[in-house]
């Protein structure tokens, strides 16, 4: 006697896809921040040096006002 499972074809070459685990969702989710971060490298660098070039300035005193003292008069 033949039973019904006997007709059915069976495919080993077709196996089931596994279920999404919480790493790789996270490592997915993970993924823009870091590319995003890199692309913004280089900008934060250039607005870090435009600050640091222009505390240079105000600490060179070009810019500073020039201060007239009074003139002081000795008892």
């Amino acid at each position: 006697m033949s039973s019904a499972s006997d007709d059915t074809p069976v495919s080993d070459n077709i196996s089931p896809k596994p279920p999404l685990l919480a790493s790789d969702l996270l490592m997915a989710l993970a993924t823009a921040p870091v590319v995003v971060a890199f692309a913004a490298i280089h900008n934060v660098q250039e607005l870090v040096l435009s600050l640091s070039e222009g505390s240079e300035e105000v600490f060179r005193g070009d810019r500073l006002p020039v201060l007239h003292f009074p003139n002081q008069v000795d008892n």
